[in-house]
């Protein structure tokens, strides 16, 4: 799943205000994950390959996890209203 919220800091904002999921580039991990690409996955990458892959400074990807999803979409909707 990859949401966009604007701008990198607020990426970067979002992905700090969250208490559920984890910052992590794990694939398969029982727990809910966060990512912001373009700094991490995609930081040696040339920016056309980079808008290619679908990647923008504002995504976040985010590997869902195990957890009551109740709590988990609070915790977004929570995040990213404390940003935007």
């Amino acid at each position: 799943l990859t949401i966009r919220v604007g701008s990198r800091e607020k990426a970067f904002n979002v992905i700090n205000s969250l208490k559920y999921a984890l910052i992590a580039s794990n694939i398969g991990d029982l727990r809910t994950l966060v990512i912001h690409p373009a700094s991490t996955l995609y930081l040696h990458s040339k920016p056309e390959q980079t808008l290619d892959a679908g990647v923008y400074d504002d995504l976040i990807r985010v590997s869902l996890g195990i957890e009551d999803s109740f709590d988990i979409i609070d915790d977004f909707v929570t995040a990213v209203r404390s940003v935007i």
